[in-house]
């Protein structure tokens, strides 16, 4: 019992670690470099331009799964605690699970998209992409009400990625 429960926390942080390198990755890349990638013919550059294209829906998408990756493994780890350790379970069991989904789950994936963002953005794009349009009905609704109460001020933001591709131009 403990082997499945221990293989069922490793897969969902796995798939939590793949997905925050993955996004990591993509936005790591500057505009002109992604632009010349897709120039140059590589294979996945053009899912990465929608993936920069879309950063926001991307990003909340995202946010959503890989969180509820890592709540979910935190919380197959309490409960085992509970099952194993008794009284001290719960405690014990959830402070090594947060140190343990800090370390798997955000810390080395952050590690590993700084290393080999190129690579890893351009063969992870289009896995990006999917989780966006399946993660949707869920981040849609909020992007509505924030757009609802921000008066849809999004010509600042169009300002600062203007500066920014300006600043990498040179």
């Amino acid at each position: 019992m403990i082997g499945i429960t221990a293989a069922a926390v490793a897969l969902l942080l796995l798939l939590s670690a793949v997905l925050t390198a993955a996004h990591d990755a993509a936005f790591q890349i500057g505009t002109s470099h992604v632009r010349t990638l897709e120039e140059e013919g590589f294979d996945g550059a053009g899912a990465l331009r929608r993936v920069r294209d879309g950063r926001d829906a991307v990003g909340a998408s995202v946010r959503v799964v890989t969180q509820a990756l890592n709540l979910s493994a935190l919380a197959i780890m309490s409960l085992t605690g509970v099952s194993t350790w008794g009284a001290t379970g719960p405690v014990t069991s959830t402070v090594v699970g947060v140190i343990i989904v800090l370390v798997v789950a955000d810390l080395i994936p952050h590690l590993i998209a700084a290393r080999r963002p190129v690579r890893l953005a351009l063969s992870a794009a289009p896995m990006l992409i999917l989780v966006e349009r399946i993660a949707r009905p869920l981040t849609a609704p909020v992007a509505r009400l924030e757009d609802h109460f921000a008066g849809g001020a999004d010509t600042v933001n169009d300002q600062h990625r203007e500066l920014r591709e300006i600043q990498e131009i040179g």
